[in-house]
């Protein structure tokens, strides 16, 4: 059998008021097709859709969830950037100069691809750009989570659910610029429930 895997294709940048359309490119015996388009919940339909832009400048998130009949998954995401030509004199000029995407780091856990022994933690990282942070968005199993905003340029999301192995976490951070720079940046938490619990 073919594993699966699926790649969603899209423009990054459209107008507003504009129709878009966005296709996922799959291998594997394929059953159902999922489509999650921005804080809506998933809906079953094909791989390929096409949808209204909204009428303001914001980022929409698309998440595609392939499944077959075993019921394995796959997942991917794709980020558009919504603009408004029409009206951005109406932002900062100065910030069109601002190229540079913004910087995750993260903090909790120490380290990436780390072992853990409980199926639920809190993930935190550091967001930071020259030209603020606008929005951080986090997907998890293909689910948009809320993002708790700290101090310092810190945010955090409660992970919970982690499946034994391997478990992708996405954070996507959105700068203040007109340019909207993105960064994308996916950490693993690896949950192992043979490993001994540490007693104080």
């Amino acid at each position: 059998n073919i594993p699966l895997s699926v790649l969603v294709f899209a423009d990054t940048t459209i107008q507003v008021g504009s129709k878009l359309k966005i296709h996922g490119s799959y291998t594997g015996n394929i059953h159902k097709t999922y489509w999650k388009i921005g804080s809506a919940p998933f809906a079953q339909s094909p791989p390929e859709t096409t949808i209204t832009v909204p009428d303001t400048a914001m980022s929409l998130i698309f998440i595609l969830r392939v499944q077959d009949l075993k019921l394995n998954e796959a997942v991917d995401t794709a980020i558009v950037t919504v603009v408004d030509t029409l009206n951005i004199a109406t932002k900062v000029a100065s910030s069109n100069d601002d190229k540079e995407s913004p910087e995750i780091t993260l903090v909790s856990p120490e380290k990436d691809s780390i072992k853990v022994s409980e199926s639920s933690l809190r993930v935190t990282i550091t967001c930071t750009d020259t030209s603020g942070i606008a929005s951080v968005d986090c997907i998890f199993n293909g689910e948009l989570l809320k993002v708790d905003k700290g101090e310092d340029n810190s945010y955090s999301v409660g992970i919970t659910g982690l499946a034994v192995g391997k478990n992708t976490i996405i954070f996507i951070a959105t700068d203040g610029s007109t340019n909207e720079n993105q960064t994308k940046k996916s950490f693993t938490i690896i949950y192992d429930p043979t490993i001994p619990v540490k007693i104080a």
